[in-house]
């Protein structure tokens, strides 16, 4: 299926997702290089129309992928779907209801749908305890523990939130104890992203798996053909972000964006797009610990165009903002519901370090 087609298609998706869920896009992103933007546009179509999907992992990474695009109801539909006996066992599997549980309560702000769903959760996460299957697996059910605690302490249950941060310590320790050399690729993106362990993990696993990955990458061992993309490859282009590793992030972003076929084989599945979705937002918004960390994946010569990014969902509410080279001077205004505790911090290219950076008192 060539890039063109697989457009068309989307067109055709988004016309069936207008009139099931109203407005198509809630997030506007405007950048020269367009074409990363139609790709993820067409992927978030195609998440919709596999909504709410049967298996729960992919499922998961794909409602995580709509909240983070400002699309809320099919998530929660997602979530009333996932009825008792239907939470597959698959590995750590279970525990992703607990990871959409929890984002869709952040990014939903739907307080009382967590009163309803809590009890499921904390049955879910305690036949979890003692799981160890697969790294992937882990990685999974370890991330649904930490949101398991999280959850706990907003529900005021400190017995829950103290065990099953204890039982994420122990995972940790046994998987961190377990690995020598490096990780799959799969695996290493999944930690970095969607598990949050880039703090835990140890700098020798760090370097093995992602400078191993990007060595074979750029020797054309999976750009030309040498085989074929995991599932969750793409995540490793979000993971080069927030590794601080832009020009590594933007490279892995752009192949996955001109070759829709690199996922072939997979398929145009709920498997492989929400990655590509969550690395092109991670490249201009992301959250860190309590801050909110902007333009860690912008291109320089962007700059001189200009970059918009209008209705960002965020942890802490909406972002936007726009940013703009004129001679030496990048000029910028941050805008939008957003408060994070820790503060923004605007990350620029280092290419472009010498020019003079004015803040904008209204947008223009």
């Amino acid at each position: 299926m060539n890039i063109l087609r697989y457009a068309f298609v989307s067109l055709l998706i988004a016309a069936f997702n207008l009139t099931s869920y109203g407005v198509s896009r809630a997030v506007t992103i405007d950048i020269p290089e367009r074409k990363l933007i139609d790709a993820m546009n067409a992927d978030i179509e195609y998440i919709r129309s596999n909504m709410p999907g049967p298996q729960i992992r992919d499922g998961a990474l794909a409602c995580e992928a709509l909240l983070k695009m400002g699309i809320n109801e099919p998530v929660k539909e997602w979530l009333d779907s996932q009825t008792e006996g239907k939470v597959l066992a698959e590995g750590g599997g279970k525990g992703e209801y607990v990871f959409v549980l929890r984002n869709y309560i952040d990014y939903s702000g739907d307080r009382a749908y967590l009163k309803t769903a809590y009890p499921k959760a904390v049955k879910i996460l305690g036949s979890l305890r003692g799981l160890r299957r697969g790294y992937l697996y882990d990685f999974f059910a370890l991330r649904s523990l930490k949101d398991g605690a999280y959850l706990a302490k907003l529900m005021g249950d400190k017995a829950s939130a103290g065990w099953m941060q204890k039982e994420a310590e122990a995972l940790r320790k046994s998987i961190y104890d377990s690995i020598k050399g490096d990780l799959d690729p799969d695996t290493a993106a999944i930690a970095v992203v969607e598990a949050e362990e880039l703090e835990y993990m140890p700098k020798e696993i760090i370097r093995n798996s992602f400078d191993v990955y990007f060595a074979d990458f750029a020797a054309g061992m999976i750009s030309a053909g040498g085989r074929s993309p995991g599932p969750y490859e793409v995540y490793s282009a979000g993971a080069y972000f927030r590794m601080d590793q832009r020009e590594r992030g933007l490279t892995v972003l752009r192949y996955f964006a001109e070759n829709p076929a690199g996922r072939e084989g997979r398929g145009y599945t709920v498997q492989t797009a929400p990655g590509y979705i969550d690395a092109v937002r991670t490249a201009f918004v992301y959250e860190d610990a309590g801050k909110l960390i902007l333009g860690q994946g912008l291109a320089p010569e962007w700059f001189d165009q200009g970059i918009e990014v209008k209705d960002m969902p965020t942890l802490y509410g909406k972002i936007c903002y726009v940013i703009k080279k004129e001679g030496n001077v990048i000029r910028y205004f941050i805008y939008g519901t957003a408060k994070p505790p820790k503060g923004v911090k605007f990350v620029l290219p280092k290419e472009l370090s010498n020019c003079k950076i004015e803040e904008m008192k209204a947008k223009q």
